[in-house]
């Protein structure tokens, strides 16, 4: 019962890293003002970004500095909403939550299932 135990708070431990690593970035961020809720999304499209980059070429590193430029970008985008375009800060950080839940969503069924003939034909 106590590996067991231990299994599932190790297994906890690995998969909240990437949330771990948000939250602090979010709170750095909070400490400067700013109210960013689409740390979500940003996740998601760099993410999604650097596997489809890994698995094109087969390079982590460009892998991780394509992450970082789509991290980049979607900052750029949360900045330009909220003091450009003065937008509430909570609520544009949901859209880009959303924006990024989508894009992420689209781009792989773009990538990797062309059509529906195809991928109902395929023997995977």
């Amino acid at each position: 019962m106590e590996v067991i135990i231990i299994g599932i708070a190790k297994s906890a431990i690995r998969l909240a890293t990437p949330y771990l690593y948000a939250s602090i970035g979010e709170t750095i961020g909070q400490l400067s003002g700013v109210l960013n809720l689409g740390v979500d999304g940003v996740m998601l499209m760099g993410a999604f970004s650097a596997f489809y980059t890994v698995l094109e070429t087969g390079n982590l590193i460009l892998g991780l500095l394509v992450a970082i430029v789509v991290g980049a970008i979607f900052g750029l985008l949360i900045a330009f909403i909220n003091v450009t375009l003065k937008a509430e800060q909570g609520i544009s950080g949901i859209g880009v939550y959303i924006f990024g839940l989508g894009l992420s969503s689209l781009c792989r069924g773009c990538s990797f299932f062309q059509s529906k003939k195809s991928f109902y034909k395929s023997k995977v």
